[in-house]
């Protein structure tokens, strides 16, 4: 038995093609419903002073699903190109997708974070708030 072994059967790439099909359309999914957000936030000034953390949370996921459509379009080609190969992290991140990842990722939790602190002022030291 191998450690890492790579097995490239035909259905492996038929698992790996559905699930990258999976991919592409949740992620269309959610970046066209995140810009609709992050639109309506940016549409009036009321919006975007009463709703700012909410269009950067969407702007976060956006990126979050922009990536998860770009690695499914970009393996699916690189399927189709049979240049399909197993990677180490380090190759990995010469693809753009890890980016808009971790990105899409740290975005929205240092969000929550700040309006977790906002709020133990608020309760805390009202005055100052």
């Amino acid at each position: 038995m191998q450690c890492n072994a790579t097995w490239s059967s035909n259905t492996s790439f038929a698992n790996v093609l559905n699930l990258d099909n999976w991919y592409m359309s949740f992620g269309s999914f959610a970046a066209a419903t995140n810009i609709l957000c992050v639109l309506v936030v940016l549409s009036k000034k009321r919006m975007r002073q009463k709703y700012g953390a909410f269009g950067v949370l969407s702007f976060g996921d956006m990126l979050n699903a922009l990536a998860m459509a770009l690695l499914g379009s970009l393996r699916n080609q690189q399927i189709y190109d049979n240049s399909f190969v197993s990677l180490s992290s380090f190759d990995c991140f010469q693809n753009p997708w890890p980016y808009f990842f971790i990105v899409g990722g740290q975005l929205p939790a240092f969000v929550l974070i700040v309006m977790a602190g906002e709020r133990v002022i608020a309760v805390f030291k009202p005055i100052i708030y």
